[in-house]
């Protein structure tokens, strides 16, 4: 094996390890926050909203990747329904799609102008797999834990339709925030 080779399984290793290290505190601070009273007062009041809020900031923050979904115990103990807070939590991660794609969409003409070559090998492959962005969209929201504009921006620099893309991810969000809200429920109860 290369050294190359070595430092990208490292890198890979050290990804996946902080990954799990941020997802492990999130729910300690999640069990942590269900005892402190004024806390759970707040999102009482605020409700939903607090939940529509956290799932925008957490679908666009592309640096530290922390599922809102690992909040929902917080949010059921402070007394939501959590059919109500999985439906804050798709609402919420479609805005920060949206965001994304208005991102991709003003950024077009620069990265036109500044990297053709690039756009226009992506362009061709995406030209020629056209038929797969829609089921490949559905699938990255619902299983990849990464932020959805890391797909949403480039699809937006290609000119992609919102349109189309929307039903997509709102999709893709049912999936994987109905999967992880469920999940956190019950990896909360398990582990306090």
């Amino acid at each position: 094996m290369s050294c190359a080779q070595k430092t990208q399984i490292g890198k890979a290793i050290l990804v996946a390890t902080l990954f799990i290290v941020v997802v492990i505190g999130a729910f300690y601070f999640a069990q942590q926050v269900t005892q402190n009273e004024a806390l759970l007062s707040f999102l009482g009041q605020y409700g939903y909203f607090s939940v529509l809020v956290l799932a925008i900031i957490s679908g666009l923050n592309a640096i530290v990747p922390v599922p809102a979904a690992s909040f929902v115990p917080v949010f059921t103990e402070a007394g939501l329904e959590l059919h109500l807070i999985i439906l804050m939590l798709i609402i919420g991660t479609t805005i920060a799609d949206s965001i994304g794609y208005v991102f991709g969409s003003l950024s077009r003409d620069y990265v036109h102008a500044r990297y053709p070559k690039i756009v226009t090998k992506i362009e061709t492959f995406h030209n020629q797999h056209r038929e797969w962005v829609l089921p490949v969209v559905v699938l990255y929201a619902a299983v990849v834990p990464f932020p959805n504009e890391a797909i949403v921006i480039p699809l937006a620099l290609l000119g992609c339709g919102y349109r189309n893309l929307l039903f997509a991810l709102i999709l893709g969000n049912t999936i994987n925030q109905t999967a992880l809200a469920y999940g956190a429920t019950n990896i909360f109860m398990l582990l306090f």
